[in-house]
């Protein structure tokens, strides 16, 4: 298992805050993920996600279970 936290685009909302997310991977996606991709690589995910309320002051945990990704952009070194 995987789990990381990264920065979503931005998504027009009133807070002007970024919007970061936890994604979790699991079994051999991990290891794919891994062994292929690199730091500033772009995927595109699919999965489900679920939104925990903290409090009134904070942004929501958003939580995104990978169950496939397609590379998108890759960046040779």
């Amino acid at each position: 298992m995987i789990k990381f936290r990264a920065q979503l685009p931005f998504v027009r909302s009133e807070s002007k805050q970024p919007t970061i997310c936890e994604f979790i991977i699991w079994g051999n996606l991990a290891f794919d993920l891994i062994n292929y991709y690199r730091v500033n690589d772009y995927v595109l995910i699919e999965g489900f996600f679920s939104k925990i309320l903290l409090s009134n002051n904070q942004q929501p945990l958003v939580t995104i279970t990978i169950s496939k990704f397609y590379p998108f952009l890759f960046s040779f070194k």
